[in-house]
Parts: C-alpha cells; sequence; structure tokens
C-alpha cells in the first residue's frame, strides 16, 4: 500500500482535510500534499510524526503497522552539521 493510500484511510476515518491533517502533524499544507501525491518520499521523521499522531488517534493496527514498515525501510535523514566559518588570515 502506498503512504498517499494510507494517508487517505487515516483522512477518510478521522474526517480531516488534507490541510487539517497538515496542521494536526505539524507539516504545510504543500509537504502533506507532494507526500500524499507520492510526488516527494517523506523522511523518516516525518513518517514517525504521522505514525505517532495515527497511534494517538487508535488508528487500526494495520495502519501503523504498515507506517513501521514505511519507517525502517525509509533511508535516516540527518541533518546537515552547520559549521562556521572561520576568517582567512592573510
Amino acid at each position: 500500500m502506498s503512504l498517499g493510500d494510507l494517508m487517505r484511510i487515516v483522512r477518510k476515518e478521522l474526517q480531516l482535510t488534507q490541510e487539517d491533517l497538515a496542521i494536526e502533524i505539524n507539516l504545510s499544507y504543500a509537504t502533506l500534499n507532494r507526500w500524499a501525491n507520492c510526488k516527494v518520499k517523506p523522511s523518516q521523521y516525518g513518517l514517525m510524526q504521522l505514525r505517532d499522531y495515527c497511534v494517538e488517534n487508535n488508528m487500526a493496527e494495520e495502519i501503523i503497522a504498515e507506517l513501521n514498515r514505511l519507517i525502517e525501510i525509509s533511508p535516516v535523514i540527518k541533518r546537515p552539521v552547520r559549521t562556521i566559518r572561520k576568517e582567512a588570515v592573510y
């Protein structure tokens, strides 16, 4: 099952629009829409936000299990380390 299908099921069961779901899991509408239309793959962190929201709202175990599967196969994306540029000495 694709992430878009999962998200449709979640939204339908909780009677939410894409915009409402985006607000609930602290994402922009545009980001959630790209996930739902399979244009962009979410980060592992984003999937965990969606899974946690589903757990909190007592979604079916099948939905949570599928989200856990997607989390396991998604690449771990580390945030880039911010470096401080040193001034050049002439």
